[in-house]
């Protein structure tokens, strides 16, 4: 390793470094140009001390077998060199680091197309088998055209080989690495302890973290949900945060389920079940009334009837006949009705022996 750090204006292989854009617990991102080619423009990556040396070349070597556009991509790597170097293509923009601190709590309106863009790379990446393990806003990086790219795959993990070209690789036969690694505040309980599986649902915690990020503003605390810090917020959101961050066990099984649900997000409220189950309650509710005003009018008319007594045993004859017969077709109407429906039926036969009611009680009267 070189005894001093990098400076700007040093040459590292074909590069001139110009601007320091990033810095990190393993080393330090700058931009740099091309000595001859001076349109060309690169981030290089430079390990602080020797011992991260292979986590430089474990993010080369993924990045490198992971070909897509959403994902930051290996364009070199030198370990021999003093001092060692990765280069990768350069992303102009921000991280997502940035645009939370300028502009959360961000709408939901905004946060799904991020998520999105966020997911999208992270389901190649485990359909590759590699998982992250160091997701987090500083590793997203936001383009000038509205992309979203994944980076820093340092720590990332194969999950499984027969699906990934990259253990393959000579670079890659290295020791795993037995130290929690990550950034804490994103990392699932699992991998905070060092006990369980660590797989694809482990980028899922972060993700959960992030969403909640984006929408708060804030980390999460405890078992509080976006919904607590956000007055407001759709439900839905709240139940995405509670199922990506939840005990392994209970959570996501894949970025496809996510992404199912973050779909469902984005469509209006009316068309949830939430809505629809208020709306049948409301309709319940209905019925119940009707029968106690439908009651208490029949029998006032009744009690208006007091005065001729010679007709009152005629009138309650006929009331109470027609409510009986009103009963024995609303019997046999309900069978094999679920519950709301013979609410429903109840309501209609309360209104229709009301109607009855006054027309016969208004034939007594004028016969009497």
């Amino acid at each position: 390793m070189a005894a001093r750090p990098p400076e700007k204006g040093d040459r590292i292989g074909e590069y001139v470094l110009e601007d320091r854009i990033g810095t990190g617990g393993f080393g330090e991102v700058w931009r740099a140009r091309h000595a001859h080619l001076v349109e060309k423009i690169v981030a290089i990556k430079i390990p602080k001390h020797p011992d991260t040396i292979d986590f430089l070349r474990r993010e080369g070597t993924i990045q490198h077998s992971l070909e897509s556009e959403s994902i930051v991509q290996t364009l070199g790597m030198d370990l021999d060199h003093e001092p060692p170097y990765l280069i990768m293509e350069y992303v102009e923009g921000e991280d997502l680091r940035k645009r939370i601190e300028r502009e959360a709590p961000m709408p939901i309106s905004d946060v799904i197309p991020l998520c999105r863009g966020i997911l999208a790379p992270l389901r190649f990446a485990h359909k590759k088998g590699v998982m992250h393990r160091d997701l987090k806003p500083g590793n997203v990086l936001l383009t000038a055209d509205r992309g979203v790219k994944l980076t820093d795959f340092g720590l990332g993990k194969v999950i499984d080989a027969s699906r990934s070209a990259v253990i393959r690789s000579q670079t890659m036969q290295s020791q795993e690495v037995a130290t929690i690694v990550g950034t804490l505040a994103y990392m699932s309980p699992e991998q905070k302890s060092g006990i369980g599986p660590i797989d694809e649902r482990t980028d899922l915690f972060a993700f959960g973290v992030l969403f909640f990020e984006m929408l708060t503003g804030e980390l999460p605390v405890g078992s509080e949900v976006p919904g607590d810090l956000v007055k407001g917020l759709d439900p839905r959101a709240d139940a995405i945060y509670r199922k990506a961050c939840a005990r392994l066990e209970s959570r996501y099984l894949s970025v496809g389920e996510i992404i199912k649900d973050l779909r469902a997000l984005g469509r209006p409220v009316r068309d949830s079940q939430l809505l629809k189950r208020v709306t049948k309650a409301q309709e319940r509710s209905w019925p119940l009334k009707g029968r106690w005003i439908a009651m208490a009018s029949v029998i006032a008319l009744v009690l208006l009837l007091g005065h001729r007594s010679q007709l009152v045993g005629r009138a309650g004859a006929l009331v109470g006949g027609i409510v009986f017969a009103t009963f024995v077709v609303f019997s046999l109407g309900i069978s094999g009705r679920k519950g709301e429906d013979i609410e429903r039926q109840i309501g209609n036969m309360v209104i229709f022996a009301l109607v009855v009611a006054i027309i016969f009680l208004g034939l007594v009267l004028w016969v009497g």
